[in-house]
């Protein structure tokens, strides 16, 4: 039974590898490309998310040993990254991409659990925030 846990403890640690590298990936394309557009605040909010990331991350697998809990804080850095990108400069095509991303980026655990979490997060958080993604 031992050699069970240890395997799926193995797995959830490379999945979260896989996950971390990715919020990395996408985090530092997002800071260079606001940073080249000129856009220090949205720069900002990459860098603030790459920081938060990186802490949560060490934190989870590192000193507490909490593997399972890193999927749903990461959901929640990016959720939060882009509703506060929304609430601040408006709605854009450049976040809705992201929550594109996000729906593929819950996928990676294979667990039912991420995909009803990251539902019930957007939607009970979409009727709040349509009238921010709606242009002027």
């Amino acid at each position: 039974m031992n050699s069970i846990i240890e395997l799926v403890t193995k797995d959830i640690k490379k999945k979260n590898l896989l996950m971390y590298s990715l919020l990395m990936a996408i985090a530092t394309m997002g800071a260079v490309y606001t940073l080249i557009g000129g856009e220090v605040a949205r720069t900002m909010i990459y860098g603030f998310q790459l920081m938060i990331a990186t802490v949560a991350y060490v934190l989870l697998t590192k000193v507490w040993k909490k593997y399972s809990a890193f999927t749903y804080v990461s959901i929640l850095i990016f959720l939060g990254s882009v509703f506060y990108g929304i609430l601040m400069f408006g709605g854009s095509v450049h976040y809705l991409a992201i929550v594109y991303f996000i729906t593929v980026y819950v996928a990676i655990p294979f667990k039912k659990g991420n995909f009803f979490y990251w539902g019930i997060l957007w939607d009970s958080s979409l009727y709040g925030l349509t009238p921010f993604l709606l242009p002027v």
